[in-house]
């Protein structure tokens, strides 16, 4: 998507083509990948891309939070597999995105034989909980699952 500077849209001309993008954003469906693996963001966001999402990629919480608050995406996941504990400030950032407003569908990658989290997980209401996540297939089939329930809402 072409980007323009959007910072000045008090002058008439430029508030019709802020709201013409915004459109267009809206159109294009955003996907937040955050997680602390270089090899995990790949994964996560090879499989997004791969069903048709355009990725937004993180390395931590904050800068996952920072994106959430400026862009409309559709879905994100969340990687929280990361060694023996959870990443500082990933449970948060899952708070935040899981908002009675939002249309997000939120998925998040844990631990496997960690049914605490899951149970976590689940109450906190995310669309997905997925454990042990390997494969970019396995990711971009559940991508194109999110995509169509974008779709439709």
């Amino acid at each position: 998507m072409k980007q323009t500077d959007l910072a000045d849209s008090t002058i008439p001309g430029r508030r019709k083509q802020a709201q013409a993008l915004s459109r267009e954003s809206i159109a294009v469906l955003q996907c937040l990948v955050v997680s602390v693996s270089q090899a995990r963001r790949n994964l996560l966001s090879q499989g997004a891309e791969e069903a048709g999402w355009q990725t937004v990629i993180c390395r931590d919480a904050n800068q996952g939070l920072a994106n959430f608050r400026r862009t409309l995406f559709r879905l994100a996941l969340v990687d929280l597999d990361h060694q023996s504990e959870t990443p500082p400030g990933f449970r948060e950032l899952c708070k935040a995105l899981v908002t009675p407003s939002s249309k997000m569908l939120l998925g998040i990658c844990g631990r496997e034989g960690q049914p605490e989290e899951e149970i976590w997980a689940r109450q906190l209401g995310v669309w997905l909980y997925l454990p042990g996540v390997t494969s970019a297939s396995e990711i971009a089939w559940l991508c194109e699952q999110a995509r169509e329930i974008a779709e439709r809402s």
